[in-house]
């Protein structure tokens, strides 16, 4: 199955969906084509809730690492990211590496919610935008 997703330029919206198995590879193509659309300020929704992953521990923390340089960058946008109840620990990590970023980010445990909350958010509320909804998905741990 894998890693699928839809870039929606009107919206400024990008919905990745992981089913089954992906990899790393999947990962890397998905973040190549948001940064060469110039869509890395697009609210994102990556919905993980039914999948699973052969990542290795230094898969997900050379992932990590890709991923936090582009969290540098000034116009990251708001992310939600939905994660099954029992998260693999390569996920974790690179939830942890991303955790750091100055983003609104969220993490959920329904699609509902994180699709709601991205939809509602605006650029005055990134300041209280960051980490798991209340009831939602505990933090990833720190790996």
């Amino acid at each position: 199955m894998g890693l699928d997703w839809i870039v929606n330029s009107k919206e400024k919206l990008i919905v990745a969906t992981a089913e089954g198995d992906f990899t790393a590879r999947e990962l890397h193509d998905y973040l190549a084509v948001i940064v060469g659309a110039n869509a890395w300020s697009y609210r994102q929704l990556i919905d993980f809730s039914q999948s699973a992953t052969a990542l290795t521990l230094d898969e997900a923390t050379e992932l990590g690492a890709h991923i936090r340089m582009h969290h540098a960058q000034p116009d990251a946008g708001p992310l939600a990211v939905v994660l099954p109840r029992q998260q693999s620990a390569p996920i974790a990590r690179v939830l942890g590496i991303m955790a750091v970023a100055q983003r609104p980010m969220r993490l959920f445990d329904k699609y509902e919610p994180a699709a709601k909350w991205l939809h509602d958010i605006t650029p005055a509320d990134t300041s209280s935008a960051i980490g798991p909804a209340p009831g939602d998905a505990p933090e990833p741990p720190c790996l």
